[in-house]
């Protein structure tokens, strides 16, 4: 896919230094390290790398992922962060034609999420009490393209009626978020569901006391949390800083007879794994994704695809196309692998996004490479840490960037009459998720008119403390392998 002019474009120096810009032609862009002429790259294809002028230093040119946007649009409050995104589309289970009313508009990004997966036959209706954000919202609304179906107001629904009925879904980020509960009711469905989120936990069970009063069951409240992992032979561990808390997420729905979650999520095929997938691998409804599951086995994960990503024209679920599931032996050969994918090889396809579920094996990401669109995301989902290391590496050695190993830890926040408590709900093992964006980097890393380009481990380690700088460190005679050390 080639850049073309007005693209948004995600500019990777390293883990620290990353940009997203409006590619204009006539333009450039400038940062600390140098700057880059759009006329440079309009035209050429994402996922591939480029020289920051006149330090000559290297970055990666990427399309702008949601993930990417979240964090770099401009915004007038606090974002609803990707992980906690995720569980609303998990737990809402929105898809096309669903009416959706949101409180709090904010900075528009879960608005234009919601947007792109009800898109096209489903509508979000957004409401703000401030104009500045309105405007800002506005803005970042069309940044995601999500126009279209995302309308936003100026109004105060503490205060005043909302001619909407039958809606499937209500978002209530607010500082009041109790009071909204009994304005929106009766705008929602005989199945529909509600989420408040809230900072703070007195919020929270004021949200539980209201929704029980106006006759909403199965009132669950979770909280959660994002360990990041440093990956690095012989010393893999939980990263230094924890992405803490963010806020709690209540949920509940008016049907007593059907449960929370419309699909059945188990093990570490859970619901905020699979949201953290949806939101991480940036792909819109109508996509083509590439499904990779272990033969032999019961994946759940063909259905909670089907249902987020299969869309036709007319924005029905029968896009046969959209996701494609292969099956392989969960310990495959090299042969193995070459005669499964030769069939996509003949049919020269191409993906936005690739998911392998829990596939032991050391070659299957250069196999899978070839299918994957530069610059796009592939994840694995898995239920051990080995599984995890070993497509790390495969990716690093592929130059992929933005590498990241995490697990999502949930937390239940119990509501009774002494008092509140939470529950770490870990009875089973959470998995691990890893992600990698696909980059061609045909650049010289060093040529006679040119200074030294920056390695790319700057780059793709997920490390924030320990990094290893060779020009720095003593040059060892021996390799000593300190995790397996015996006296």
């Amino acid at each position: 896919m080639q850049i073309k002019n007005g693209d948004r474009v995600y500019i990777i120096y390293d883990k620290r230094r990353k940009w997203v810009r409006k590619a204009l032609e006539g333009n450039e862009f400038h940062s600390d390290r140098g700057y880059i002429k759009f006329d440079e790259i309009i035209g050429k294809n994402y996922g591939e790398t480029a020289f920051l002028h006149p330090s000559n230093h290297k970055v990666a040119i990427l399309p702008a992922l949601f993930s990417d946007i979240i964090h770099s649009m401009r915004r007038q409050s606090q974002i609803i962060y990707p992980e906690d995104i995720g569980l609303i589309l998990t737990y809402s289970g929105i898809q096309s034609g669903f009416k959706i009313i949101e409180a709090g508009t904010g900075s528009g990004t879960v608005t234009s999420i919601m947007g792109i997966f009800c898109h096209p036959n489903g509508q979000v209706h957004s409401f703000d009490i401030r104009d500045i954000a309105i405007k800002q919202a506005r803005k970042n609304i069309e940044i995601f393209k999500s126009k279209n179906n995302c309308f936003v107001q100026l109004m105060n629904i503490c205060e005043e009626d909302l001619n909407l009925h039958d809606i499937d879904f209500v978002l209530l980020d607010l500082a009041t978020t109790w009071e909204a509960v009994p304005k929106v009711v009766n705008n929602l469905s005989s199945n529909g569901k509600i989420c408040c989120f809230s900072p703070t936990i007195e919020q929270v069970k004021k949200n539980h006391r209201v929704l029980k009063e106006n006759q909403f069951f199965n009132v669950t409240t979770i909280e959660l949390i994002k360990r990041a992992f440093q990956v690095k032979p012989n010393a893999t561990r939980p990263l230094g800083r924890v992405n803490g808390h963010t806020g709690y997420l209540t949920f509940a729905n008016r049907n007593s007879e059907i449960p929370l979650l419309s699909k059945k999520y188990f093990s570490y095929y859970s619901p905020e794994n699979i949201g953290y997938i949806l939101v991480h691998l940036g792909c819109s409804p109508g996509d083509k994704i590439l499904l990779v599951c272990p033969e032999n086995e019961e994946s759940p994960l063909p259905d909670l695809f089907n249902e987020f990503y299969n869309r036709n024209e007319n924005g029905n679920g029968n896009g046969d196309d959209n996701v494609h599931v292969i099956k392989i032996p969960k310990n495959p050969d090299l042969k193995d692998i070459e005669n499964i994918f030769s069939s996509l090889k003949l049919e020269n396809s191409k993906f936005e996004g690739i998911i392998v579920d829990s596939i032991k094996s050391n070659d299957l990401v250069e196999e899978l490479h070839t299918f994957l669109e530069n610059g796009r995301v592939l994840c694995i989902l898995g239920q051990f840490m080995e599984l995890a290391k070993s497509y790390n590496d495969q990716m690093f050695t592929l130059n992929y960037y933005e590498i990241s190993t995490c697990e999502l830890i949930k937390r239940r926040v119990n509501i009774e009459q002494q008092g509140s408590y939470s529950k770490v709900e870990q009875l089973y093992n959470p998995g691990y998720i890893t992600v990698g964006r696909k980059v061609i980097d045909n650049l010289p890393s060093s040529t006679q008119n040119r200074n030294k380009v920056k390695k790319p481990e700057f780059i793709e380690t997920v490390l924030d403390v320990g990094v290893d700088f060779p020009e720095s460190m003593p040059k060892e005679e021996k390799k000593i392998d300190y995790a397996n050390i015996k006296e």
